[in-house]
């Protein structure tokens, strides 16, 4: 029912954005053809204009006024000669459209007859070349093509905007400027640093050196200190004697010794990240096909054809990009972009500012120096059925008002946007989202070297989203990611599937999802997380959902959350200056965002209000749910449930991730939600300009062999070793330390010194069963320690055991171990010890915890033996506790499930160690006691306690 209302919602919010509520108009259709004249009215194909700026012209005309205004691009290759600008801010809509469906490109570049190459002859040209390159590279003079201005290189990376130099594009895809390593093999390890971290010089390894200190224009493109902080940067010299490189400028972060080795990057840490480059624009590496290098002093393009046959094809259609913007809108209404191929613009494709009701649909947007699509400022924007591929970016996007909350009504839909950094690497997203209310919904996102969406802002939507292969060339990334923001709240993730974003490189892991530094309050639910790094990473932040997921087989974690902000205590200048840049106590904002409201006397530093919960997980490698931090003050993970393994999905090769076998019971008892399949997200119907017949996005690396009946369900009989239990009778076994009858609570007294008429020996605690059910309570009789010191006095010595299970506490005064012995360090003495060494140097005497805390110390200290296990009791409450091995589980009456009426109440978790490892990790132990009390009916009065024993950590549900 929910999903029905969704999609109800966006059609009338996908009727409001592209149907505008306009006026019934008059259309007039005005026609450009390449073989037309400027000269001509365009008012029909026979008198068809040249040019689409002359067609923009005319909608000033008397004859066009008022009228819906068509512009009619007829088939072939439209190259513009300068930027069509478009100022039109009336009511009438303005299509500009592939005439008949035809196919048309429109491109911002010259191109460059297959006539003008010619094979290298000059001598001094050759020599410079590699052997294998000299038959096989071929030159045109550019001036020869009309191209005069070559456009110089200039820095990128690092969210810096690129409008690139002249670039080339053969046969509608980009070629790669001469470099080394070549495709696909990665980069160089600084060796040494000349100047230190914040110079410009450094060395490196190889024998290249010689080749580049010829060249005259060189660059470098580097990961120089940080492997999430790329950026290019001119090369000042070389010195080939000792391979030293110096650059124009030092880095923005600095430099630093890199540890980069090709295929086996996994195993380098956040240490070892960043330190490494690629050299670009050398003619010297113009050394396999599909590099070109543009000489820009001799005006002459070198170039290795990408064709699989020898030299050119006269059907081949070479570019060279020329202009920056191909459309640039500004203070524009009522424009629709449809059915076309737009290209080869040095960086945007389409530009707006300050539009609205503007439309891009059914395009191809391809071969851009930044972002295909940007529409900055603007309202009631829908981008839908685009095909946006090789650009610095895919589609940018802003709008709404944040001191009111008013949503721009912005749409990025049913797209599919894939290979969107083609240069740079951070910053360049498949789409960046600022403001209020953008939608972002069954997308295709794929193949980039960083983040898929990168979002800010309030209130806006990712639903729906097949998103892939991501951060392959750059760690610390998320693909979806956002950060260092307490205000950007009302934000949804929901029905998205995310996989194979994996880290190929040394530092930071990268995420599915990412909340990086501190960034609160965003609802993730409903996902399908699977073959990533990490899933889900909340970085600080606060009041954050996470709920109903499928996470399957992460090769870290399938969560990480930390408390970044707590050790800063300083409340971090860019959050506060955040912070009171919006209204957040006013009204508007206080009613949609309470928490918000309240956050400077709610301690804004710390991770508060973070609800992890109803997800189901299955890692073969990583066991963990969560990583190593798990405050449970600031992260309440609870009720999230590890498969027992890849068949209690119904098809995982198939992203069928719905639960059966032992799963299912779990995931009915909570109402998990069947996972969205794989065929609900992504695009659905048809993807770009018509002549190309695209559909909708693929499936790569998903679908193998679908099966025809699920494989069978393989959980395993529980194996019956148990491991040894706690020289303390704690519940687990028949007591042997004391004997006492089946029943009741009991005292076992030494020493009394306040009430003499205590006896030594077992007396019956009658006022205890009488008046608070000592005698059928377990934990109700082992409380009564504290009873029993007051009322015999801090010198006392006794024990408390509960008859039925046999369990049992000592009181009185001090720390004391119950142990097995200390096999490492050559004792094997067995019973009860005073830990005098605690009482002396951490006053376990007198401080509970700091008692309590030695089982686990002194179980390491003697060698994590499992047949020596260690329990700390602190006298004067009876808390005890105890280190050793395997998960234990502790419930106190099970009504929906007599087969868990056992003998004793604690009991070795032998189901879970065999199945789900619940011996091996505290997550997979502490997420049985969520089973065993759905298990046995959820009652309050009735709870279940998991006990991590190599941890010494223990958990209640509820």
């Amino acid at each position: 029912m929910a999903r029905l209302h969704v999609a109800i919602s966006l059609i009338a919010f996908s009727l409001g954005i592209s149907g505008f509520l306009m006026p019934d108009l008059e259309s007039v259709h005005l026609y450009v053809s390449v073989s037309g004249s400027d000269q001509n009215s365009g008012r029909d194909v026979g008198h068809a204009l040249k040019t689409i700026q002359a067609a923009i012209s005319r909608l000033s005309h008397p004859d066009v006024t008022g009228k819906n205004v068509f512009i009619e691009l007829m088939q072939g290759y439209h190259d513009l000669t300068s930027t069509v600008n478009i100022r039109h801010s009336d009511a009438r809509k303005v299509t500009i459209r592939a005439n008949g469906n035809s196919e048309v490109h429109v491109t911002g570049g010259k191109r460059l007859p297959t006539s003008l190459f010619k094979h290298v002859t000059d001598s001094g040209i050759l020599r410079h070349l590699q052997n294998e390159a000299r038959n096989k590279v071929v030159a045109a003079r550019l001036s020869d093509a009309g191209l005069s201005h070559l456009w110089d290189l200039s820095d990128y990376g690092f969210y810096k905007d690129r409008t690139a130099p002249m670039e080339i594009f053969y046969n509608g895809a980009p070629l790669r400027m001469a470099r080394w390593p070549n495709e696909g093999q990665g980069y160089i390890n600084i060796a040494s640093l000349v100047d230190g971290k914040t110079g410009s010089s450094f060395t490196f390894s190889g024998d290249r050196a010689s080749h580049w200190s010829q060249e005259s224009d060189l660059w470098a493109h580097g990961f120089w200190y940080w492997s999430w902080a790329d950026r290019s940067i001119k090369v000042k010299s070389i010195t080939a004697s000792n391979n030293t490189i110096t650059l124009a400028h030092p880095p923005p972060f600095g430099l630093r010794t890199g540890h980069f080795h090709y295929g086996q990057n996994y195993q380098y840490s956040y240490q070892d990240q960043g330190g490494y480059f690629r050299i670009i624009n050398a003619l010297s590496e113009l050394d396999e096909p599909g590099e070109y290098y543009i000489d820009r002093t001799s005006g002459i393009l070198y170039m290795w054809p990408p064709s699989q046959t020898e030299g050119l094809d006269q059907h081949d259609v070479i570019y060279a990009s020329d202009l920056a913007h191909c459309f640039n809108l500004d203070h524009t209404s009522n424009v629709i972009f449809e059915g076309f191929t737009l290209e080869a613009c040095r960086h945007y494709g389409i530009s707006v500012r300050y539009g609205q009701n503007i439309t891009v649909q059914r395009m191809e947007v391809r071969n851009t120096g930044s972002y295909g699509i940007s529409c900055l400022n603007c309202l009631n924007v829908n981008i839908t059925g685009c095909d946006v591929h090789h650009g610095d970016g895919g589609i940018k996007v802003s709008g709404g008002i944040r001191a009111t909350l008013t949503p721009s009504r912005i749409s990025v839909d049913n797209n599919i946007i894939h290979s969107f950094s083609r240069e740079t690497a951070v910053g360049s997203n498949a789409i960046s989202a600022d403001g209020v209310g953008i939608y972002m919904a069954h997308n295709e996102l794929h193949t980039g070297q960083y983040t898929a969406i990168r979002w800010s802002g309030n209130d806006h939507v990712m639903e729906y989203n097949h998103v892939h292969h991501l951060c392959q060339n750059a760690t610390d990334c998320g693909a979806l990611h956002t950060g260092r923001d307490w205000t950007g709240r009302g934000c949804v993730v929901r029905y998205n599937h995310v996989h194979h974003v994996l880290r190929l490189h040394p530092g930071a892991d990268v995420r599915g999802v990412m909340l990086d530094d501190q960034y609160s309050s965003v609802n993730i639910y409903s996902n399908v997380f699977y073959n990533n790094d990490v899933h889900v990473n909340i970085g600080g932040g606060r009041d954050n959902i996470i709920q109903n997921n499928v996470f399957y087989e992460a090769a870290k974690s399938s969560m990480q959350v930390d408390s970044r902000g707590v050790p800063h205590s300083s409340n971090e200048q860019p959050l506060q200056k955040k912070l009171h840049a919006v209204p957040y106590t006013s009204a508007l904002w206080a009613k949609r965002y309470p928490k918000l409201a309240v956050i400077d006397s709610n301690a804004p530093d710390e991770p508060r209000g973070n609800e992890i919960s109803r997800n189901i997980f299955y890692n073969s490698a990583a066991p963990d749910f969560v990583g190593s931090y798990t405050n449970t003050h600031w992260f309440n993970i609870t009720m999230n449930h590890q498969a027992a393994g890849p068949t209690d999905f119904f098809d995982p090769a198939q992203a069928d991730f719905r639960p059966r076998c032992s799963l299912s019971k779990f995931a009915q008892s909570i109402h998990f939600p069947d996972p969205v399949p794989l065929h609900d997200v992504g695009p659905r119907g048809g993807i770009g300009p018509m002549y190309k017949g695209h559909v909708a996005g693929s499936r790569r690396d998903v679908i193998t062999t679908k099966r025809d009946v699920p494989a069978p369900c393989t959980t395993h009989a529980p194996s019956a070793l148990t491991p040894i239990t706690s020289y303390l009778p704690d519940g687990s076994h028949a007591n042997t330390v004391k004997n006492t009858p089946n029943q009741g609570c009991w005292f076992d007294v030494e020493i009394c010194p306040n009430d003499h008429g205590f006896t030594s020996g077992l007396q019956r605690d009658v006022d205890g069963e009488k008046h608070l059910n000592t005698g059928i309570n377990e934990s109700a009789c082992l409380d009564r320690v504290p009873y029993m010191v007051t009322h015999c006095g801090s010198q006392s010595k006794f024990s408390v055991i509960y008859g039925p299970t046999g369990a049992m506490t000592l009181g009185g005064f001090g720390c004391y171990f119950a142990q097995y012995g200390c096999p490492k360090h050559g004792s094997y003495h067995v019973g009860f010890i005073r830990d005098k060494w605690a009482e002396q140097h951490q006053n376990a005497a007198h401080d509970e915890n700091a008692c309590l805390s030695r089982a686990l110390a002194e179980w390491r200290y003697c060698g994590s033996d499992e047949t020596f296990p260690y329990t700390s009791i602190y006298l004067p409450t009876g808390r005890r506790k105890t280190a050793a091995g395997g998960c234990w589980i502790y419930v106190t009456k099970c009504p929906a499930d007599p087969t868990v009426n056992i003998p004793h109440d604690l009991f070795f978790d032998a189901w879970g160690a065999t199945n789900v490892g619940s011996d091996r990790s505290s997550t997979a132990c502490f997420q049985r006691a969520d089973d065993f009390w759905f298990r046995c009916g959820r009652h309050t009065d009735a709870p279940v306690t998991a006990f991590y024993r190599p941890e010494a950590n223990s958990r209640t549900v509820p």
